[in-house]
């Protein structure tokens, strides 16, 4: 009886302290699972987090598909008083467009704490950049050191929709 309750013990052991039992199976050798992030569960209970991985291929293919953006800041800022004591600003409001498609149109409104202007551009040709001058007149030059919330009243890009031609702008502040 106790040579039989050690030989058991000794099975248990065995099985317990197996590499096999110990081992994280990880699937097979597809790329398409191993991408996906997803929890498994094992026969033990234990839940298993699967990294996702790239080789350098879908790197490439991930950048290319980032999401193009449309950037908007001002640059040349001044503040002056005119002889008859009016506050005035003058900037160049300057879109680049990072994306691989032309801007065919591109109307906004840019509105800051204590003022507000509308801008409005126009076949603005992919990576490139174009800049509008503008002067506004009242004491809201003063706020404008925030960013501004950006009303989009129109956005055309030939293969994009509206919506996300629209959530595509984003404001950069320059230092």
């Amino acid at each position: 009886m106790l040579k039989s309750l050690y030989t058991g013990l000794i099975i248990i052991g065995l099985s317990f302290f197996s590499p096999a039992v110990w081992a994280q199976s990880f699937g097979g050798t597809d790329n398409t699972t191993s991408q996906s992030s997803a929890a498994t569960t094992t026969a033990s209970g234990k839940r298993i987090m699967r990294n996702p991985i790239i080789n350098q291929a879908q790197k490439a293919q991930a950048e290319q598909k980032s999401t193009p953006r449309i950037m908007l800041y001002y640059r040349n800022f001044k503040i002056d008083t005119t002889p008859s004591g009016r506050i005035m600003c003058d900037f160049d409001i300057v879109i680049h467009n990072s994306t691989s498609k032309q801007i065919n149109t591109l109307n906004m409104q840019l509105v800051w704490p204590n003022i507000k202007t509308s801008a409005s551009f126009y076949d603005v040709p992919p990576r490139q950049e174009q800049y509008l001058a503008m002067t506004l007149l009242g004491k809201g030059c003063y706020s404008m050191d925030k960013a501004p919330n950006i009303v989009v009243n129109l956005c055309r890009i030939k293969g994009m929709s509206g919506e996300e031609c629209a959530n595509s702008i984003i404001w950069v502040k320059i230092r």
